[in-house]
């Protein structure tokens, strides 16, 4: 018995080299499994940062999401201008009103003012209208009242009756 290990006295020595060969081979297998070991303790540790790393990173999106709502709720311009510089949002129609669309946090007052800064100006007729059945149905309309027309009160003036409101005569349509 050598090393603490034993051995049948019985063996041929044929057999004794063979289990000589066997018990050095499982020390090599044995030092391969704790390398391998080794190797996945830290590919994991590795893994386990990487997952920390990318869900700080998402956090961080995301307070930078939320930033970027707030900023819109005060001021949409400064809102827009914020995520596109932080690169959470990109600075093309689609992407802002896909953004818009969405709305998650979005107050729909800054939503309304938001686009009526930026498209406001398009609302303003550039010519005269083609002609369609409400621009037709108008001069019919005045020919059939006589020229005249109901006329709200004054910005700001209550109309609790129809007594409040103004007749005025056509002339500018024609």
């Amino acid at each position: 018995m050598e090393d603490g290990v034993y051995e049948p006295p019985d063996l041929t020595p044929e057999e004794r080299m063979e289990l000589e060969n066997i018990r050095r081979r499982k020390q090599e297998l044995l030092v391969e499994i704790q390398r391998l070991r080794e190797e996945l303790s830290e590919a994991m540790s590795e893994v386990e940062g990487l997952e920390a790393n990318e869900g700080s990173k998402t956090l961080q999106r995301n307070r930078k999401m939320a930033m970027g709502r707030k900023k819109f709720n005060m001021d949409p311009k400064k809102g827009i201008q914020f995520l596109v510089e932080n690169e959470l949002l990109q600075n093309t129609p689609e992407e802002i009103a896909r953004f818009l669309y969405k709305g998650e946090g979005l107050n729909k007052t800054a939503i309304g003012d938001y686009l009526g800064e930026r498209y406001g100006h398009h609302s303003a007729p550039v010519g005269p209208l083609p002609p369609t059945p409400q621009t037709q149905l108008l001069p019919s309309h005045w020919q059939l009242t006589g020229g005249t027309a109901l006329q709200p009160p004054r910005r700001g003036a209550l109309a609790d009756q129809p007594s409040d409101w103004t007749v005025t005569e056509w002339t500018d349509m024609g």
